[in-house]
């Protein structure tokens, strides 16, 4: 970006800069907790399901003993589903969302303060619940061979005034992790103590390991869809492969659709593709046969409940899916570039993906007949391993346990009539 685009932006920045600061000057309603995620135009992830738990504790037990939620979004169509479920929920600069926004206490989310309204949110607390175990290392953890960190949080904090024109970063004030070790990360990663990132377990698997009936109509109508396919005796697997950093606009991926339809034929097999919300690939513009986009308005855990197995690359996802006890393929074609150009791992790689490491469209099929055969059977115990070791929680209470140590520590009022009614679904 050049110096006169960075000029013209920090002017039609500025107005909001001014209401970013004022915003810090109105008195906040500790009482009023405000939800969101992926920059407001999604209605899922951690958030959503801590938001879901507060929102059924507020109807039963009423606003005198849990804060009133709301959740906040950019789209209308997150608005009418929300709407649709009897929730409260308005968009980021209505009158009502500008109002819940800049009174609210407390802010959570899954990714920045955006999935919410940034310039609104000076003075609120601030809740990241993030959006996954880090198998790549996070922010300034990772700079590329050139020295340049990839990160986003990394780039504004080397870079505050360059990019820190476009949006301000509200320091985070607390998170989440699954293990102690995901805590420190995280507490490094957010510059927080450790003893504000609680090992609660990540709310998006409670459904994953008790799938449950309020979703909405279009995850209703996957699952049914799912359903009725596997019980055909088809093998319904899910690839979602995560973005590369070094790669820009639409990429394109070593399978030719057409064979994998075929190939999918012959084992009786179905793929489903779920990409990252920032990634783009080269495909038919019709998919062929047995291959099909999953809608972006189903939440991944819906869609990790109902499959049989998963095939991912680099993507932390499998390390929710293996608490389901089923088997992952590993399609790792461009491992040493992507190591080289785009991030580093956290982990050793090959100790931590348990499950077949393939780099070629034929071992991918050749793996995947395999899971109708035996389920990986080979690897059980390295999923069990894997899953024990970044997850103390294997049941489907985090949400819970996010409420209640989020009451305990900005409610404690609040949180001890909610202990005593039980604190349950």
């Amino acid at each position: 970006m050049d110096l006169r685009s960075l000029s013209l932006l920090s002017v039609l920045r500025a107005p909001l800069w001014v209401l970013y600061w004022l915003s810090g000057f109105v008195p906040r309603d500790p009482n009023l907790w405000v939800f969101g995620s992926w920059d407001g135009v999604k209605y899922s992830d951690n958030p959503r399901y801590v938001f879901e738990y507060l929102h059924r504790q507020m109807t039963t037990m009423g606003s005198s003993k849990v804060p009133r939620v709301r959740w906040i979004t950019s789209s209308r169509e997150v608005k009418s589903t929300l709407k649709g479920l009897g929730f409260p929920v308005t968009e980021r600069w209505s009158f009502r969302g500008m109002l819940d926004s800049i009174r609210a206490g407390v802010y959570v989310y899954c990714s920045t303060a955006h999935d919410i309204n940034t310039w609104l949110s000076r003075g609120a607390y601030h809740v990241n619940l993030w959006h996954g175990i880090p198998l790549k290392k996070l922010g300034t953890y990772y700079p590329r061979d050139d020295g340049r960190s990839t990160s986003l949080i990394a780039r504004v904090d080397l870079f505050g005034l360059r990019y820190g024109l476009r949006r301000p970063t509200p320091k985070v004030n607390s998170s989440i992790a699954t293990t102690g070790e995901v805590a420190r990360t995280y507490a490094e990663f957010f510059r927080i103590p450790v003893a504000h990132v609680p090992l609660t377990g990540f709310p998006r698997n409670d459904p994953l390991l008790q799938p449950r009936s309020d979703i909405t109509q279009a995850e209703r109508e996957f699952a049914h869809r799912v359903t009725k396919i596997r019980q055909e005796g088809t093998l319904v697997a899910l690839y979602a492969p995560t973005f590369r950093d070094h790669e820009t606009g639409s990429r394109s991926v070593p399978i030719n659709w057409k064979k994998l339809s075929e190939e999918l034929e012959e084992i009786d097999g179905y793929l489903f593709l779920r990409l990252h919300h920032v990634d783009s690939l080269t495909m038919p513009t019709e998919l062929p046969p047995r291959i099909e986009v999953t809608p972006s308005t189903v939440d991944l855990p819906v869609i990790l409940a109902h499959i049989d197995c998963l095939v991912t690359d680099y993507s932390s996802i499998y390390f929710d899916f293996i608490l389901t006890g089923k088997p992952v393929i590993f399609y790792c074609y461009d491992l040493q570039e992507y190591v080289s150009r785009s991030r580093r791992f956290a982990y050793p790689y090959d100790e931590v993906a348990p499950g077949p490491h393939v780099t070629t469209q034929s071992d991918l099929v050749c793996e995947l007949s395999k899971v109708r055969e035996s389920n990986l059977v080979e690897w059980r115990a390295s999923r069990t391993r894997v899953a024990e070791t970044f997850h103390v929680h294997l049941d489907a209470s985090s949400a819970q346990r996010v409420a209640d140590h989020l009451l305990r520590l900005l409610i404690p009022r609040k949180a001890s009539a909610f202990l005593e009614n039980g604190g349950e679904n």
